[in-house]
């Protein structure tokens, strides 16, 4: 098998980190951490349930072919079951009754139920078996012989061996085209989760687009109001949230020197569409990079790099302000900031901000 559709449910899952926001916390539960490890370990082992993988010899190399295709086989059902229970939010698993797949079977059983038996005789633990091998509906002990091909009608066998004195032992045969389909029809599920997964999406959409974010004639007390509702739509948004943050500094920032006020003006005025684009993504329940963001351009030579992140790290993170090279910054933007008057790392930072839009925009603030 593939992993195209895996990879598929893989894009569903993070689009617009919707599952993401949904799932994080559900009835107290990180369902979340589920759904990862399930995408995860499917990703690992979709690769190696392959027939071709297989081979049919009375040897050790063989058995331990088909023990990692058995173990994968098994990885990947157990991982359907779990993202089948958190999205239909049921203690139930597919193909409960489904007994069309395995055609040679033992002893009567469901095609969930013989896959264990095969598991265990096989794979999991062949000398430690209980099961019910005669079909009688009464377990009995057995251990497993030496896996392989050749010495039974199918594919791969083993003799199951009785604790019971003169009891005989009994022939188990597997097909490998059985459990391929077996493998196959569980791996296909995903298509219905996926169905499942996007009428939620849809659903959540819906509830969050008729949820009217309120409206505010002040830039300041607008971009806070965003800020509350990006936690409440989206339980994670890096972008959202350092644009906003960003904004929340430059419109906040008390400006000191008269010089500087007139160039931040003109800055926070270019940083208004930004705000507007923010509120109608948000209302609109849309996550994607600012248009508007593109039509500000505040970026800063490569030789004041090193200067910026030590004074970005002031502003936003834990970094110290006596890190920070002023002067870096006076030799680019002099003509256009005044820096006698500059009073915190955050009027630092906006002013910086707004002399290099000034200075890439070629306009002058006299």
């Amino acid at each position: 098998m593939d992993s195209t559709l895996i990879n598929t449910f893989r894009n569903e899952v993070n689009d617009q980190d919707l599952v993401l926001q949904m799932y994080h916390s559900r009835d107290g539960k990180a369902l979340w951490n589920i759904i990862c490890s399930a995408m995860d370990w499917i990703d690992v082992v979709v690769g190696e349930i392959d027939v071709h993988k297989l081979l049919r010899g009375n040897d050790n190399k063989s058995s331990i072919h088909f023990i990692t295709f058995i173990s994968c086989a098994d990885v990947l059902w157990e991982a359907i079951q779990q993202l089948h229970r958190v999205f239909f939010c049921t203690d139930s698993i597919p193909f409960a009754d489904d007994s069309s797949v395995f055609k040679n079977k033992l002893f009567p059983a469901t095609d969930n139920e013989y896959f264990k038996t095969i598991r265990a005789c096989f794979a999991a633990h062949p000398i430690n078996l209980s099961d019910n091998f005669s079909g009688t509906g009464k377990k009995e002990r057995r251990y497993a012989s030496w896996s392989g091909g050749g010495f039974g009608n199918g594919d791969f066998s083993v003799f199951l061996y009785s604790n019971q004195v003169n009891e005989k032992p009994v022939p188990l045969d597997i097909y490998f085209d059985e459990l391929i389909t077996f493998s196959q029809k569980r791996y296909d599920y995903l298509y219905t989760i996926i169905d499942e997964m996007n009428r939620q999406k849809r659903t959540y959409l819906t509830e969050w687009c008729s949820k009217k974010i309120p409206q505010n004639k002040n830039p300041l007390t607008q971009i806070e109001i965003l800020i509350e509702e990006v936690s409440y739509r989206y339980y994670s948004h890096d972008y959202y949230n350092y644009v906003l943050k960003k904004l929340q500094i430059i419109f906040s920032t008390t400006i000191t020197a008269p010089k500087n006020k007139l160039l931040v003006e003109k800055y926070r005025a270019a940083l208004m569409p930004e705000i507007k684009e923010i509120y109608e993504n948000l209302q609109n329940m849309i996550s994607k990079e600012l248009q508007s963001e593109a039509d500000v351009n505040d970026s800063y030579p490569f030789v004041c790099q090193y200067a910026f992140s030590k004074l970005s790290d002031a502003v936003y993170g834990d970094g110290h302000p006596s890190l920070i090279n002023a002067d870096a910054f006076q030799s680019h933007l002099q003509e256009l900031v005044d820096f006698s008057e500059i009073f915190s790392v955050e009027e630092l930072y906006t002013v910086v901000c707004a002399g290099f839009f000034a200075a890439n925009a070629k306009v002058s603030y006299k």
